[in-house]
């Protein structure tokens, strides 16, 4: 593919739609400039917010992957309301209700506090001044580290651990 492209004032150039369809490249998108052997090279660089770099550690990623692979073959519990998901949960052995990969971060009980209390996605996002998709991600990682399958099943799990109480978010 090759395409000719004219620099403009201000040395900008304006990158082909074909060649950003097939590149994947989106606007506000990185590009590392390079120069070999005379010529411009171009590499494409997605950078991730260093909030959000757990997401893409190898490790979340295989927990991903087999979240998924449970959700699509039905192994999944589903209750039709919190006292439903706590008599589920009370019937299991200790050892799997106190499950914990690893500790909630303060900005992780900060929004499970708010789930607990029936905050929807949004109220959540505007409490704790981020994204929708922030929230999202903070939801995935409390059910992750709780071994839960729903926001209420996290929001039992936590409890039986102790109180859920905001800490300092700053996180």
């Amino acid at each position: 593919m090759s395409n000719l492209v004219q620099i403009r004032k201000k040395a900008q150039l304006t990158i082909p739609q074909s060649v950003r369809q097939k590149l994947g490249i989106e606007e506000g998108d990185f590009l590392d400039v390079q120069v070999r052997s005379g010529e411009i090279v171009l590499k494409v660089k997605k950078l991730v917010d260093k909030e959000q770099a757990w997401f893409w550690t190898r490790r979340w990623q295989q927990g991903e992957k087999e979240a998924e692979e449970d959700i699509s073959v039905g192994r999944v519990h589903r209750f039709p309301d919190a006292k439903s998901a706590v008599a589920f949960l009370n019937s299991q052995p200790e050892e799997e209700r106190q499950v914990l990969i690893s500790p909630l971060t303060p900005r992780e009980m900060e929004t499970l506090k708010y789930i607990g209390q029936g905050y929807l996605m949004k109220q959540i996002a505007d409490e704790l001044g981020v994204s929708e998709q922030t929230v999202k991600k903070h939801l995935t990682s409390i059910q992750r580290k709780l071994n839960a399958n729903t926001r209420t099943e996290a929001v039992a799990r936590q409890s039986g651990r102790d109180t859920i109480r905001a800490t300092d978010s700053a996180s």
